[in-house]
């Protein structure tokens, strides 16, 4: 806003003071001068501005390209888990008895020890007492 100020003031004490006559072809002149200038640097700035945000634009895209390939790779991989996890699935129901369908051949049923490969023996020291 100072910017505004300033030529406020500069202008009004040009025309009051009378530096020159009407139309006041001199400050025309150097009003348009200065627009030029401005035009220019406004648009300079904005060059850089485009320039900056282009970067940051191209940036992201790599960004997006790179999540891109690794969802591929995740959907491959969870596709690949989800047919390894349905073959283990099919295995283990052609494995299973057809009474019990599921379940393990000779595993324990809820609520029972497992009686497989087990063995038996005294606490030491206590040689009398059967288990």
């Amino acid at each position: 806003m100072k910017f505004v100020y300033i030529h406020a003031i500069w202008f009004s004490l040009w025309i009051a003071l009378g530096l020159e006559d009407y139309p006041f072809g001199l400050l025309t002149m150097i009003v348009s001068l200065e627009a030029i200038f401005l035009s220019t640097f406004v648009m300079i700035s904005q060059n850089r501005a485009d320039e900056k945000r282009q970067v940051i634009a191209d940036e992201a895209w790599r960004t997006v390209q790179e999540e891109e390939q690794q969802n591929v790779i995740l959907l491959r991989l969870s596709n690949e888990i989800l047919d390894l996890t349905k073959e283990i699935h099919a295995a283990s129901a052609a494995a299973s008895p057809p009474g019990r369908p599921g379940a393990q051949a000779g595993a324990a049923r809820p609520g029972e020890r497992d009686q497989r490969n087990v063995t038996y023996t005294s606490p030491p020291g206590d040689a009398t007492k059967e288990w």
